[in-house]
């Protein structure tokens, strides 16, 4: 079950992070691993307020390791962040990782002098070592991965060497941590937290409904509607959702071409969009008759279509340049 788990993860952590931290530049994994990152700080801070923290994506050519930094300084809490995204869930986080995290978290704390320093911007190096210079500090290393295996011996060993090197003083409470966040943390940390309230209004045409076993209302909408969900909500949209947005370029080529060849088509070429809602309201206007009616659902949740849905959203920008060269759009759903 490890591919549904991390399908899972990566649903809450692109609803939470992807809007604003995707970078066009890197890839997939890349990115996944890179908001992964800035979850496992957020996962640290206990507290809500967020008016004291500085986090960082440090990510990049010479991280040195360091994949996220976070300094909380009402909570008087230095985090750094490994991470490491592996899509079918499996294995662990090997040494050479590990190692070169430790390097530059012992750069950052000015610990080897001669290291080339992390890549962290300066404000975030100088509240580093701020808040280091603050009496009951704390530090707090962080590897995290969506692999299911726990960290073998050999890795463990180098993090512990470190954290007796920072703990020497006798009689004290100990200055650094070490947690490790593997697949099961993950996925419980996910199913504990809220679902994301989505309200959704929408125009319904040839409506219909039924109220056994379950109340259901069914009908056509106009794709740039759907489009327009996605837009706005993101993987939000999919919370409730056991599979998540699959990246298939055959699926969503096969998509596109619809959209732009064969407009009338395309509710005979998809199998159609399902959404759950904890409530679902009649607009008065459209309640008189079957032609077109007005709904508005509470904490909605698309739970088949999420495929189609995501593709329609991310290619709106295409579909309003091929709607501009001449090409007929507006498919109906």
């Amino acid at each position: 079950m490890s591919k549904f788990h991390v399908s899972q993860i990566e649903t809450r952590v692109r609803a939470l992070y992807e809007h604003a931290h995707w970078s066009k530049k890197l890839d997939e994994v890349a990115n996944l691993s890179r908001l992964l990152a800035l979850h496992a700080v957020q996962l640290s801070f206990a507290s809500a307020d967020e008016n004291n923290r500085l986090i960082e994506i440090t990510d990049g050519e010479q991280d040195r390791g360091i994949d996220s930094v976070g300094v909380d300084s009402g909570a008087k809490l230095v985090v750094f962040v490994q991470s490491k995204w592996r899509q079918d869930g499996t294995g662990s986080m090997g040494l050479g990782d590990v190692l070169k995290f430790l390097q530059g978290v012992r750069s950052l704390l000015g610990m080897k002098s001669e290291a080339e320093p992390a890549h962290a911007t300066e404000s975030t190096r100088l509240a580093v070592s701020d808040l280091l210079k603050t009496p009951g500090a704390k530090i707090r290393l962080v590897t995290v991965t969506t692999a299911s295996d726990l960290l073998s011996e050999e890795v463990l060993a180098p993090i512990n060497e470190l954290l007796s090197q920072l703990n020497d003083l006798e009689g004290i409470e100990p200055l650094a941590s070490h947690s490790h966040i593997a697949q099961a943390a993950l996925f419980s940390s996910i199913s504990d937290q809220a679902r994301p309230a989505v309200n959704l209004k929408l125009q319904m045409i040839d409506w219909g409904r039924a109220v056994e076993p379950q109340k259901m209302y069914y009908g056509r909408v106009s794709a740039a509607e759907l489009a327009s969900w996605y837009t706005v909500h993101h993987a939000e949209l999919f919370a409730d959702n056991i599979r998540v947005v699959i990246p298939r370029s055959d699926i969503n080529e096969g998509i596109l071409q619809t959209i732009k060849e064969e407009p009338e088509n395309f509710v005979f070429y998809n199998n159609g969009v399902t959404v759950l809602a904890e409530s679902i309201e009649i607009g008065p206007g459209g309640a008189l008759n079957r032609d077109v009616g007005y709904f508005e659902l509470k904490r909605a949740s698309i739970v088949n279509g999420a495929q189609t849905v995501s593709t329609l959203g991310s290619a709106m920008g295409r579909v309003r340049s091929w709607t501009r060269k001449g090409v007929r759009s507006g498919p109906m759903y």
